[in-house]
């Protein structure tokens, strides 16, 4: 049985692994990583293109968790960030609707990797800004939330146990 301890050394590796795989290559590999009760790690690369791609994917590791009965998942991406104040998010998702926008079409933006480290009973989201020129992560942010899933992902086997 994989035990807590277990996961965190796996989160630590993961967030080796992306430091020097942007050092080497100036770029991070999306995938997720299912893993089950007795330890097996289940790898998805997730080469999508488009939005539509994306939520095809996630509904598909969604599936996939459920069907292995999950304990953890970890997704790790790059993702596009932009800062807006609370009282603009109305107007702003208005706009990118009207627009057909995403973020990534903002010249305001920052790009970032991240990690998604989530459990039954917990989520970790840890986040880096590239430093491009050094091809280093740098500034980790982030952190645990707990007695929740931000991204339920594993919220399908909560909900039907």
């Amino acid at each position: 049985m994989i035990t807590t301890a277990d996961l965190n050394k796996i989160k630590d590796t993961l967030l080796e692994n992306m430091k020097e795989n942007f050092k080497n290559d100036g770029e991070i590999y999306p995938v997720v990583i299912v893993i089950t009760p007795n330890g097996d790690m289940h790898l998805i690369a997730t080469p999508y293109s488009n939005q539509q791609e994306k939520n095809e994917m996630m509904n598909e590791v969604m599936t996939m968790c459920k069907n292995l009965d999950a304990i953890a998942l970890f997704l790790i991406n790059e993702a596009w960030i932009k800062k807006i104040k609370v009282e603009d998010y109305n107007k702003f998702t208005k706009e990118m609707d009207d627009k057909n926008k995403r973020i990534s079409d903002y010249d305001d933006k920052e790009e970032v990797a991240m990690m998604m480290f989530e459990t039954k009973l917990h989520c970790e989201t840890i986040m880096f800004e590239l430093d491009k020129v050094n091809r280093q992560l740098i500034n980790r942010k982030g952190g645990m939330t707990k007695g929740g899933n931000f991204a339920n992902i594993l919220s399908p086997i909560i909900n039907n146990n």
